[in-house]
């Protein structure tokens, strides 16, 4: 990973997450994490009260898995951004 903003927590995944439209509810986000459905890695090694990191490719890589038309959006977005700098 090049830096922190790779790494979102939890609850910053699950606003990606209801701007996709995939779930409103945090107990399901952990639920694709425990069910490794969604990859994540402690904050600090065996200790879960540190809560999950998640890298934003997997996440991305998650909503397009139930969203075809994800990757279309994030690239566009990314155009978005540039043109503003």
């Amino acid at each position: 990973m090049k830096n922190s903003e790779d790494l979102l927590t939890v609850e910053e995944a699950l606003s990606h997450l209801k701007a996709a439209g995939i779930t409103q509810s945090i107990k399901t986000v952990r639920y694709y994490i425990r069910q490794k459905q969604l990859p994540a890695h402690l904050a600090k090694p065996n200790d879960r009260r540190s809560g999950y990191r998640i890298k934003r490719t997997d996440l991305d890589n998650f909503i397009a898995s139930r969203i075809p038309i994800w990757p279309e959006y994030v690239r566009l977005k990314k155009l978005e951004a540039e043109k503003q700098i």
